[in-house]
């Protein structure tokens, strides 16, 4: 008996976490991500981008207002943000140059302006900037 009720809650729980993981008022409002990498399909390997010894560095935050900023390097971007059709729409979004863009904050910036759909997996945020390429984020 006490096998079958650690069953059920074990069912129960894993049941309410995934509902949780791929809802987005469970993880996007509210929440900062930090960019672990860039994944092109038919391959495993993350693609670290921007270097990961900069922990404020190509980040990712949405909070209740609807408004979004994202960090590259040197260099930030803000706007407002939309969940529609399973993706995240950004408008609005204006780019605050300290310094030149580098390649990495040029391409961060447009994927995330291009509408990418998201997913969560593993408590982890996919952006999927196109049919070949996925960014993964981990929470901060």
């Amino acid at each position: 008996m006490k096998k079958v009720i650690l069953l059920l809650v074990i069912i129960a729980t894993c049941t309410l976490s995934a509902i949780c993981t791929d809802s987005i008022e469970c993880s996007i409002e509210n929440s900062k991500w930090k960019l672990k990498g860039l994944v092109t399909s038919g391959s495993d390997e993350i693609k670290s981008i921007g270097g990961e010894d900069c922990e404020r560095c190509f980040t990712l935050s949405f909070n209740e207002n609807g408004e979004v900023y994202a960090c590259g390097k040197e260099n930030a971007m803000d706007g407002k943000y939309e969940i529609s059709d399973g993706k995240v729409i950004l408008a609005h979004c204006t780019v605050t140059e300290k310094e030149l863009l580098c390649w990495d904050e040029i391409h961060y910036y447009s994927w995330l302006m291009n509408g990418p759909e998201y997913k969560f997996i593993d408590g982890e945020l996919y952006l999927y900037v196109d049919e070949n390429q996925h960014l993964i984020f981990r929470k901060i």
